[in-house]
């Protein structure tokens, strides 16, 4: 499928997949409300800057 391979942007100005913002989009329909799911440049040397998913829970 085409649309797997279309990088899009995140707000942050990370390129991120149609996959990895449907998978985004599924991780956000199950955690309870208020967590917060952002796609980040790794920090890691060995991931090159790779985009990864994280989850931050509720701040109250």
């Amino acid at each position: 499928m085409a649309d797997e391979f279309m990088a899009l942007e995140c707000s942050d100005s990370v390129p991120v997949s149609t996959p990895l913002r449907r998978a985004v989009r599924d991780l956000r329909a199950v955690l309870p409300a208020g967590w917060r799911v952002d796609v980040v440049a790794s920090g890691d040397p060995a991931h090159r800057g790779a985009p990864v998913v994280r989850a931050l829970p509720a701040t109250d």
